[in-house]
């Protein structure tokens, strides 16, 4: 059977740099006229899935059609089965996308002798068919790749090679520069990331922070071509209906909504609780500790570790207006802080911002941290600052409503996905405008594997 197996893998092996061979020496005629407002979004992450990826390339979808663009998404398959909340986001999208919806390849090549990248090689190149072949009536004017993951970088990279047609990289998370385990980098992330940065038209980054980091990291990024559009908010959520979801009864609830992931471990900041507890007997009985959302394996077995389980309220995934419901009773929010996100600005910090309920970041440093203390939203504990941990639990509750006073009502109206993805369908429309399709025509066509 291990003879089989081996002659299978070479077989594979070679299948799959015939297909890299095929896809490199693949040409398709540009962009014309009518396919200049076709925008093609790779992106694998995308509804009814529900991750904390999928919120910014459906509100792409949604406001580029709003804005009559024609949209194709070349995405994952449907999950076997969709939540209310994942059939919530499909219905965002609305019926102005067209959604093609791919199968991973069955090839299973030499895990050493063939290229790995984040998301998978094959992946890319597979992406690369179905997306000619989505688009085969009008080639699109522009492509959006989107990561993680990242296969989708290297498939526009290959599309731009093939079609003329420019492309846009939108790093909602970083790379090989990436400081969180979810991107599950191999042996060709490097050479690969820089390849794309080098040919791309544009380079989109959730935040300053991180344009300065891959700046400096990546001689080939040109500052010219970076922008920053940031994750933004979509008010049209507290629009939903009232909760009448039920809480256990807290005389102080510090709430985290949203998915407890290995990169927001919270067991730095319930040791620090713990040692809180201990000088203070009384929060045993007034506190309550409410995490709401997905929860990974490493971050349970941190909550059920904390000893004073009576302090504990665990709920999974909820639907939108139970986790508004949440974010606007309890007395504060939190959020961890680890020093890998200090770049990063989470989604739900705008919904956090929105709700007017004070925010306790514990963590010092980072973007998020400055967002707090800019519009004097809540407190920013160090982690460890067990006598920091309980002065700001002792001054959040006179904070609620302080943010409106401060500003932050007038940024986050600049800060909706809807204002955000116009910004973006506008840099789509000026690299169309810059004349990119006739640059990238003149781009070698000899064999390159990158």
């Amino acid at each position: 059977m291990s003879n089989l197996w081996d002659l299978e893998t070479v077989a594979d092996t070679v299948r799959s740099y015939a297909w890299i061979a095929r896809t490199a020496l693949t040409r398709r005629k540009a962009a014309n006229p009518t396919g200049r407002r076709h925008l093609l979004l790779l992106a694998w992450l995308f509804p009814p899935k529900i991750s904390g990826g999928i919120y910014r390339p459906a509100a792409l979808a949604r406001y580029a059609a709003e804005r009559g663009w024609r949209v194709t998404v070349v995405c994952a398959p449907e999950p076997p089965e969709s939540t209310a909340a994942g059939r919530y986001m499909l219905e965002y999208v609305g019926n102005g996308a067209r959604i093609v919806r791919m199968q991973p390849p069955t090839l299973r090549p030499s895990w050493k002798l063939f290229p790995r990248v984040d998301g998978g090689f094959l992946d890319a190149l597979q992406t690369f068919d179905v997306a000619l072949s989505a688009t085969s009536d009008s080639m699109p004017g522009v492509i959006v790749a989107t990561g993680p993951p990242f296969h989708n970088f290297v498939a526009a990279r290959y599309l731009g090679r093939s079609t003329g047609i420019p492309y846009v990289l939108d790093y909602r998370d970083e790379w090989t520069e990436c400081p969180f385990s979810f991107v599950k980098r191999g042996n060709a992330d490097r050479r690969y990331e820089r390849a794309c940065l080098r040919h791309a038209s544009r380079v989109v980054f959730t935040t300053a922070s991180q344009l300065e980091h891959q700046a400096a990291a990546f001689g080939e990024l040109e500052r010219s071509k970076c922008s920053v559009i940031p994750n933004g908010w979509e008010p049209n959520d507290l629009a939903a209906p009232t909760s009448d979801m039920a809480l256990a009864p807290a005389t102080f609830r510090l709430a985290f909504v949203g998915t407890l992931g290995d990169h927001t471990l919270p067991a730095t900041f319930l040791a620090t609780m713990e040692a809180l507890i201990g000088r203070d007997a009384r929060l045993r009985r007034e506190l309550r500790l409410t995490f709401v959302g997905q929860k990974s394996p490493r971050a349970r077995e941190h909550l059920a570790a904390f000893p004073c389980q009576e302090v504990i309220e665990q709920i999974d995934q909820v639907s939108k207006p139970d986790a508004l419901h949440v974010m606007r009773t309890a007395d504060a929010l939190l959020v961890i802080n680890d020093e890998a996100l200090h770049r990063y600005v989470p989604g739900k910090v705008y919904e956090y911002l929105a709700m007017e309920t004070p925010i306790l970041v514990y963590g010092s440093g980072g973007e998020v941290a400055d967002l707090v203390r800019r519009f004097e939203a809540g407190c920013v504990v160090t982690a460890g600052d067990a006598a920091g941990l309980e002065r700001a639990l002792r001054s959040l509750p006179r904070l609620r409503g302080a943010s409106l006073k401060k500003g932050v009502k007038e940024w986050l109206s600049e800060q909706t996905r809807k204002e955000l993805s116009f910004r973006f369908v506008d840099l789509l429309e000026d690299v169309i405008e810059d004349g990119m399709v006739n640059s990238r025509q003149a781009e070698p066509r000899a064999l390159d594997m990158a």
